[in-house]
């Protein structure tokens, strides 16, 4: 009997360990929330990503326009107000659900929208990204 509660505990152990190295990657994607994604752009650089909260309502985001430094690594965030809303800014290839994680190399004005039918009004839901 002794032999056979050893083997259990180790067998528990074993499986323990292996699902802490399986999961501890994935917690990223489950911060976000419930089918939430994250999108990077590579910057594989230390540095820490300014984080910018945005709420998402049909059929708008506030606050509407985001300033950002050319170079600054930032995150958007998503919060969803009343439904499924996301992030796209096609102008430097990121596209999320709960948030985008991407560092701007142009200056400029770019539009950015919501990625998922949220309603009659969707095509409406924009802002814009100020890169200075």
């Amino acid at each position: 009997m002794g032999k056979l509660l050893l083997g259990v505990l180790v067998i528990l152990l074993v499986a323990g360990v292996a699902a802490f190295f399986v999961f501890r990657g994935s917690s990223d994607a489950v911060a976000g929330g419930e089918g939430g994604s994250v999108e990077d752009s590579g910057d594989t650089s230390t540095e820490e990503a300014r984080v910018i909260l945005v709420d998402a309502s049909r059929y708008s985001f506030s606050p509407s326009t985001i300033r950002v430094r050319k170079g600054e690594k930032v995150r958007i965030v998503i919060n969803s107000i009343d439904t499924t809303h996301g992030i796209s800014i096609p102008a430097f290839g990121v596209s999320g659900i709960a948030s985008v994680e991407f560092v701007p190399d142009e200056v400029g004005a770019f539009e950015f929208k919501c990625p998922t039918v949220c309603g009659e009004g969707h095509s409406t839901m924009n802002g814009t990204l100020v890169v200075e």
